[in-house]
């Protein structure tokens, strides 16, 4: 935040935000949550929230970029179940996230969780890249974003923790995630099936977009999943397990 105390406490009012919204099934956080919001000390655009823009030069150019551009890891594809979920809701930001397959020229993932690699059909000219703004050198590294506040803001005025309208909060966080990736669209978007808010389908439809904003902040689109059961999805193809995992190896 260059020294902007300002910033430092809206990202820490924001967090404390994530983390009562985290300990919510297990303790009242109503009074809380609302005290958050009524003090108007959270993440209020993108301009604030907390992200660490990288340099433009290897080391300290974003990890993406030094490990699929600069290292030339180009194993590194896009997945199956993001992919066809995109196309289920003609997502106008599939082009941004994922490059075409040079083979097809379409947008098309890998299913998850089979050895053999290269899977016959699904080798390095038949599966998506990761899209070039993600691969840049100076991609922010996010801590939290407001994408991501505004889910959680309507998941919490869903359940009823806070004053306001949860498909308010999920349309903006929807909004904001286009004005993040540069596209157009957004009206149409909102009203497209699967896509226009139902209050009783609410928490999955929520989770389901906050787990697509949160592309590449792997670990946090798994600890919301964790949380919230949301979206539905099925164990890898060839797993260990019959559950997917809930939590790392200590």
């Amino acid at each position: 935040y260059a020294g902007d105390v300002s910033g430092w406490v809206k990202f820490a009012h924001t967090l404390k935000f994530r983390s009562l919204m985290r300990i919510s099934a297990k303790r009242d956080v109503a009074a809380d949550l609302q005290s958050l919001v009524d003090g108007g000390n959270l993440i209020s655009s993108n301009a604030n929230e907390a992200k660490l823009v990288y340099l433009s030069t290897s080391p300290d150019a974003n990890p993406l970029f030094e490990t699929i551009v600069a290292g030339g890891r180009g194993e590194h594809r896009m997945s199956a179940t993001l992919i066809n979920k995109l196309k289920e809701f003609n997502d106008p930001r599939l082009p941004v996230y994922a490059q075409p397959a040079p083979a097809s020229g379409d947008y098309v993932g890998k299913p998850n969780g089979f050895l053999d690699s290269p899977l016959p059909g699904f080798g390095y000219e038949e599966v998506s890249a990761i899209g070039e703004k993600y691969l840049e050198a100076e991609a922010p590294g996010y801590f939290i974003s407001y994408s991501e506040l505004l889910f959680l803001m309507a998941e919490a005025a869903e359940k009823g923790y806070i004053s306001g309208s949860a498909k308010d909060y999920y349309e903006a966080g929807i909004r904001n995630s286009f004005i993040e990736n540069g596209v157009e669209g957004v009206e149409a978007y909102l009203g497209g099936t699967g896509v226009n808010f139902n209050a009783d389908n609410a928490l999955s439809q929520i989770g389901t977009q906050k787990w697509i904003v949160l592309f590449c902040q792997g670990m946090e689109a798994w600890t919301e999943y964790r949380r919230t059961g949301y979206p539905v999805l099925i164990p890898a193809a060839e797993a260990y397990l019959d559950d997917i995992p809930t939590r790392l190896r200590y």
